[in-house]
């Protein structure tokens, strides 16, 4: 009996070892630069189906520069320096235990912080990242990363 709640009690330590492991190993993986490369937004993808040939153009253009100035740093040290959109913000942030939700904070120009947001972690893999950021009308903006 004893021989038995000991590995039973030797699992749940080991269990309990690699979950610690795994998200040690996803704080790291978010560490780094990350490019966007590509960006789902539902309003402008059915305003791009809906515009004439010429507002295409325009509209998937404006889409295009976006990605190409986007830029997303996050530091070892629980900051982060996001380009995004024509804005420039820093902040910090942190992960859950899991991986799977990202909370950051923005700096304000006082210096204070703002109220935490959370956004949804798709993907954190090595060289891969998706995040799913929800906005105050409901929209959710999907965007891919690489490292």
């Amino acid at each position: 009996m004893k021989r038995k709640n000991y590995i039973i009690c030797l699992f749940y330590c080991l269990m309990g070892y690699l979950s610690a492991q795994a998200q040690v190993d996803k704080k790291q993986y978010l560490i780094g630069n990350w490019k966007l490369t590509k960006l789902e937004i539902p309003t402008m993808e059915q305003a791009i189906q809906q515009a004439s040939p010429n507002e295409r153009a325009q509209l998937k253009q404006e889409l295009a520069t976006m990605m190409r100035y986007a830029f997303f740093e996050f530091k070892a040290d629980g900051t982060y320096h996001i380009i995004f959109g024509g804005d420039d913000e820093k902040g910090k942030w942190r992960l859950n235990p899991y991986g799977s939700k990202l909370y950051i904070q923005r700096r304000t120009a006082e210096g204070t912080y703002e109220e935490e947001d959370q956004i949804g972690v798709e993907v954190l893999e090595k060289k891969s990242l998706i995040i799913l950021n929800e906005y105050d009308t409901g929209e959710v903006i999907r965007m891919a990363l690489v490292k």
